[in-house]
């Protein structure tokens, strides 16, 4: 160490390219960060072997050929449900949609029906409903960005 290195020491906001200028306080960095780096060493092993899949992760295991004839197979059970009881298959198929489908068009003449009364409301009413939609947007805002925690605090 020289005088330099020792202005330096006292002071190192007062000659910040001292490192690249001196050569044996390079070697002196360059030793410890080798020391550091052997310290840091730890013996790892593959996780993936050891940690079994996750459910999104088996997805290709699952045998699709079979679901699939499964369904193929339930879909010719019911064609022929319909052929014995003297339905053509092709109308059984549709009042079956029309019977799962056209019951939910009264959800759709409730809304029609809710918003024609909501149209005569006074304005109160339509304060309060803005206000309890910023209030409900606002609480999942901050839901959503409140900080992680457990194993997923890694930010």
């Amino acid at each position: 160490m020289n005088e330099s290195c020792e202005r330096f020491r006292a002071n190192p906001a007062g000659d910040p390219e001292h490192f690249e200028q001196c050569e044996s306080c390079q070697r002196a960095l360059d030793a410890l960060d080798r020391e550091l780096a052997e310290a840091a060493r730890i013996p790892t092993r593959p996780v993936a072997i050891a940690l079994p899949l996750a459910p999104w992760e088996g997805a290709s295991d699952r045998p699709w050929p079979l679901v699939a004839a499964f369904s193929l197979g339930v879909l010719a059970l019911a064609a022929m449900l319909f052929m014995a009881s003297g339905v053509s298959p092709l109308a059984g198929f549709l009042s079956a949609i029309q019977g799962s489908v056209f019951p939910r068009v009264g959800l759709l003449d409730a809304g029609v029906i809710f918003s024609k009364v909501l149209e005569q409301a006074p304005a109160r009413v339509h304060a309060a409903v803005g206000v309890a939609f910023i209030a409900a947007n606002f609480v999942l805002y901050r839901l959503l960005r409140r900080p992680a925690r457990g194993y997923d605090a890694t930010r």
